[in-house]
């Protein structure tokens, strides 16, 4: 349940990025006597068998303990390691902890700790540490704690991972502990193989999101993009997944198609994509020869052997040619890899000078990396495309290339991330990947947090009437809010900003290709564009590139300005360009928004109307409209008026859906009137939202075994060996609201013992709105319906008696989206429970019902908000958790089951908006 009170901004809670990485080799790890965190008498090796043999616990910390020496040793700012920075990694680390766990509960005081665990409570005290030592001395205490306090079914390792990547948060974006399966994961990443459809995914927010789609792969020949958000594989909603499950879900046989459902900035509703999956091997390295002997290498990523590979193809083209007129080199999309790679490609261009250099620790060393001049091609003009998602080591190339005037840049500015991290392997497999250093380009120039500014900016518009297949989009601005660096968390500071102007802009009119045509550089317009001008430059360095380059941008400017014209006037739209008078803007004109109904309604679709009226006698060109809010329906949603004669009024309609469990809530929406060029003027309008009634559930499960003709078996009601068993599903919705696209999913946790045959319920009837491109299943307030799911038993349950299974029951649609998404509290978005089937005795009839939460009473006094109200449940309630926006401020742990529990809160509200959570569990798992 989610209520929102006037007062604190909303924040979300997501992961690091894991993508835009350099590393180093391996290195060897520190001297015994620089590990200063290590217990009196303890050696590294000695530290090291303990977590390999399995004899260290949650209440000794050694993963952390040995991590924290790493970190005091290599990482990039130890030296900034203290004060009230280490205070934030102790606090962030117990945030962590007591977000991912629901019976903890910290209350950090000035100097002091309450840890609440279940109905344990103990206080700690502590002096401001002094070191990463002195914070280890404050958590292992704590630890203890946790680990005699919590229950037998937490994971003790999790909890210790949990401390260690809260206290990397504090550092920066790109610190972090791998857990041993995500370990092994990036390590197949980083060796150039993937199985599947060809896709980087993330979790970010809370919601799994391609880094990146691999060129020439199924997902790039399908049209997936960058920041797409998977939103559904086949009919498996993507909330509360883990990347290990989605990873699964995507992955299968070679040969197979998967439906995927993509949410993408500026759509209105998510879209299907069937891609057929393949055996993806990537090829960083791949190039050709263009039209007039202009060399075409395209480094998808900076895998081991990058290099050579590039070596080889340029030699490939070389003989084809005789002589290279010229070469592009294209590094977008290219998030990094390793740092020695990014040298040698680089020093293949530079006959001297300074290549990177890289300043590590907190002694601040300095190291630089010189070109060769032997075996170099400096006598030939270099483009280099990058763009936004160009990261780290491409960065350090183009970079190099730019600042040693070998190569003209041509693109977007890039990433941003001017930093490099190190591997280090843990004996329980999991991976600490810490920023160890930053780097430099030639003249001690920085791009950490800022980027590359190309030489040439490139701005792509998209214009698309619509059409049988698609809808109209229109989007001049989409690059623009592509995530940088220094849009992330505690990113890092740059020390030196990267210094050079972009000297041309050139808009163009952006073709979306698809299939095999994405890939195909001879389709590519910015390919093109960038052959055009190594065609007309007479130098091979960047200096004369520049000089010659003004008239063919000159022409392609207008020329580009006359198809974006067109494309406008496809939309009837008069985008004819003008003077606009940016300062006269805030008297000359008045904009409007109006919501249809007066107010978004969860789930309906509706129109919000913007209305522009010019009052001046003056004209205004190219006018357009851009939409900013929290609201993820309708951030960055664009709308275009063109010209807005005197004394004209115009107006143009958005189309909103907002999601079926959106929550009672009033958000500021902010309108900016712009041109291509700049913002002109802004207001801001409160939008308010109302919420459906949501569906709630009864589930009641049967086993047969060949009884009443269902199953296969001996029909004695016992679960035996080689039998195929019917597990009888019936769904009530005892709630207020529809259930939109209910399901019912069986998880088989008994490995090889159960194979699953029909393992998905889509429950209900089909919902009266059904179309060819949209057709689902509803059940309405107070229906029932019946289902069935099967399983085949293979073996008898292996070290128990009983086999496990988890049963998993929600709606893809009609779910407490507030809460679930944009609280971040993914485990709230289903029903789940675990389930024993008894080996050799018959299984009951099992009954579950859902949790309800009544709030009897909402007050504010002076800034505080007091809040009470009972949750019940026939199973008997088990936690009772309330958070305020992240912050956990109440927390009730119930032993003796009872089946309604009362609570009640005082909460100090803050500035801003408020969102405060009650999230509830009972004995049997359900929430």
């Amino acid at each position: 349940m989610h209520h929102s009170f006037a007062n604190r901004t909303l924040l979300l809670l997501g992961l690091p990025l894991l993508s835009a990485c350099s590393f180093f080799e391996e290195e060897v790890l520190p001297s015994q006597n620089a590990l200063a965190l290590l217990s009196d008498g303890e050696s590294w090796n000695d530290l090291d068998a303990k977590i390999r043999f399995g004899t260290a616990s949650l209440s000794s910390l050694s993963i952390l303990e040995r991590d924290f020496s790493l970190i005091s040793y290599y990482y990039v700012d130890s030296d900034q390691l203290k004060g009230q920075r280490l205070v934030e990694m102790l606090e962030m680390a117990l945030e962590l902890v007591e977000a991912n766990v629901d019976e903890v509960q910290f209350i950090v005081q000035n100097e002091r700790v309450i840890g609440n665990v279940g109905t344990r409570t103990r206080t700690f005290n502590w002096s401001q540490p002094e070191d990463l030592a002195g914070v280890l001395q404050i958590l292992q205490p704590i630890a203890a704690f946790l680990d005699s306090a919590l229950s037998e079914d937490v994971d003790r390792a999790n909890v210790e991972y949990l401390l260690l990547n809260g206290a990397l948060s504090a550092l920066d974006p790109h610190s972090i502990l791998l857990p041993p399966v995500e370990a092994a994961e990036m390590e197949v990443d980083n060796q150039g193989e993937f199985g599947g459809l060809g896709i980087e995914i993330s979790l970010q927010e809370g919601l799994l999101t391609v880094k990146q789609p691999i060129e020439g792969t199924p997902a790039w020949d399908a049209g997936l993009k960058s920041e797409d958000q998977i939103v559904r594989i086949e009919k498996t909603s993507t909330i509360n997944m883990d990347l290990d499950e989605a990873v699964s879900l995507l992955r299968g046989k070679v040969g197979e198609p998967v439906t995927i459902w993509v949410m993408r900035s500026g759509w209105a509703s998510a879209k299907p994509f069937t891609i057929v999956r393949g055996r993806i091997k990537i090829d960083p390295v791949k190039g050709e020869l263009l039209d007039e002997s202009i060399g075409y290498i395209k480094i998808q990523s900076f895998h081991q052997n990058v290099a050579n590979d590039m070596e080889a193809l340029l030699t490939e083209m070389q003989q084809e040619a005789s002589e290279l007129k010229g070469l592009v080199l294209d590094l977008r999309n290219n998030p990094g890899g390793y740092l020695n790679q990014a040298i040698k490609v680089s020093d293949k261009f530079i006959r001297n000078g300074v290549l990177v250099s890289t300043v590590e620790g907190a002694k601040r060393e300095r190291e630089e990396t010189h070109a060769h001049s032997s075996n170099t091609l400096s006598n030939m003009p270099i483009v280099v495309l990058v763009n936004g998602n160009s990261a780290s080591a491409s960065e350090i190339v183009a970079g190099a290339l730019r600042n040693q005037s070998r190569a003209v840049i041509i693109g977007e500015r890039s990433f941003g991330k001017g930093s490099v991290q190190h591997l280090y392997g843990n004996p329980d497999d999991s991976r600490l990947k810490l920023t160890v250093a930053q780097y430099l380009t030639p003249g001690d120039q920085s791009i950490q947090s800022v980027g590359i500014p190309p030489d040439v900016l490139l701005k792509p518009s998209l214009i698309r009437p619509k059409t049988a297949e698609d809808e109209e989009m229109v989007s001049l601005y989409w690059r623009e809010w592509v995530t940088r660096e220094g849009d992330l968390d505690r990113h890092l500071n740059n020390d030196s900003t990267l210094t050079g102007d972009t000297k041309y802009s050139l808009r163009y009119l952006f073709e979306e290709l698809e299939g095999k045509d994405r890939t195909d550089p001879r389709k590519d317009w910015e390919v093109q564009f960038a052959k055009d001008v190594l065609l007309n430059t007479n130098g091979s360095d960047r200096a004369s590139v520049m000089l010659s380059v003004g008239r063919l941008i000159e022409g392609v400017q207008q020329q580009e300005g006359l198809q974006v014209q067109k494309a406008f006037q496809s939309l009837n739209i008069d985008w004819t360009p003008g003077v606009n008078h940016y300062e006269k803007a805030d008297d000359d004109l008045r904009v409007s928004l109006a919501v249809d109904g007066g107010a978004l309604i969860a789930g309906e679709e509706q129109v919000i109307n913007v209305e522009i009226t010019n009052q001046s006698e003056r004209s205004y060109h190219q006018v357009s409209g851009v939409l900013l809010s929290d609201n993820p329906s309708l951030n960055h949603r664009e709308v275009y008026f063109g010209v807005v004669e005197s004394n004209q009024t115009l107006s143009q309609a958005i189309s909103v859906k907002l999601p079926q469990g959106y929550g009672a809530t009033q958000q500021e929406l902010l309108l900016q009137i712009r041109d291509p060029n700049q913002v002109m003027l802004e207001t801001t309008q409160l939008i308010q939202h109302q919420p459906q009634s949501l569906p709630v559930f009864d589930v009641a499960i049967q086993v047969f075994d060949g009884n009443d003709g269902k199953g296969t078996g001996n029909g004695n009601g016992l679960l035996e060996v080689d039998e195929t068993i019917v597990m009888e599903v019936t769904l009530t919705n005892i709630g207020q609201g529809v259930a939109v696209e209910p399901y019912v999913r069986l998880k088989n946790r008994a490995r090889r013992a159960l194979d699953l045959i029909d393992g998905t319920l889509e429950l209900g009837t089909v919902s009266d709105a059904c179309s060819e491109e949209n057709c689902y299943k509803e059940l309405a307030a107070g229906e029932s319906v019946t289902g069935q799911l099967s399983f085949q038993i293979n073996d008898k349950p292996i070290d128990t008696d009983a086999w496990d299974v988890e049963i998993l029951v929600g709606t893809n649609r009609s779910y407490d989206y507030s809460t679930s998404v944009l609280g971040g509290f993914s485990e709230y978005f289903q029903l789940r429970t675990d389930v024993s089937l008894p080996f050799d005795s018959v299984m009951d009839t099992l009954s579950y019902d859902q949790p309800t939460i009544v709030i009897e009473r909402e007050e504010i006094r002076e800034g505080i908000l007091e809040i009470s109200g009972y949750v019940s449940d026939k199973s008997g309630i088990t936690d009772v958790l309330i958070f305020q926006a992240e912050d956990k401020v109440y927390y009730k742990g119930e032993s003796d089951l009872s089946g309604r529990v009362p609570f009640s809160a005082e909460i100090a509200l803050e500035s801003g908006d408020n969102p405060i959570y009650v999230l509830v569990k009972d004995n049997q798992g359900l929430h």
